[in-house]
């Protein structure tokens, strides 16, 4: 099979649930980047966020972050149903007797997991690409002096998440 990921229930469970936590935070949080914000609930979130998490980028929106969050919208937001959809693929059913089922699901699991190395490659740099900044240029919203070193590992800390997990799918 030679996949090192997704072969047990535990992890194909995992990650379809992180791609439906994804579908909104996708939609109505990382959105904000590229559009204002739908409600004024999510825009007092937002400001709580940056307020709290002195998450610098979120309000800068500086063009390099409003162009990953493009590829997001357009590309990742529409593969993140395609996974769910196609999780299935990499567990093991009865109907692998039959050997036409059996290479139709191999052809498709490579194809799923294909496309999911290509998401992780993509979202994990994206993510590494911001922990970078907020390491060499953190600084607080509102008034420009650099991050103290505790605020600064909070918010890399925030970032990490989108960084490990996408990067255990290029495993695959």
């Amino acid at each position: 099979m030679g996949c090192t990921v997704l072969s047990s229930p535990g992890e194909q469970l995992f990650y379809t649930l992180y791609f439906i936590i994804h579908i909104p935070l996708t939609i109505f949080i990382d959105s904000t980047i590229c559009f204002s914000p739908m409600t004024e609930t999510l825009n007092r979130m937002i400001e709580w966020h940056i307020s709290e998490n002195n998450d610098f980028l979120l309000l800068e929106k500086p063009s390099w972050f409003f162009w990953m969050v493009v590829v997001e919208l357009i590309f990742q937001l529409p593969a993140f149903f395609y996974f769910i959809k196609n999780m299935n693929v990499f567990s093991n059913g009865n109907d692998d007797s039959n050997k036409k089922i059996k290479a139709d699901k191999l052809n498709k699991r490579k194809i799923v997991a294909k496309l999911l190395k290509l998401y992780g490659l993509n979202a994990s740099l994206t993510s590494l690409f911001c922990i970078w900044v907020i390491y060499q240029r953190g600084y607080y919203p509102g008034n420009g002096l650099p991050l103290n070193s505790m605020d600064k590992f909070k918010l890399i800390a925030y970032y990490t998440p989108t960084f490990l997990i996408p990067l255990r799918l290029c495993m695959l």
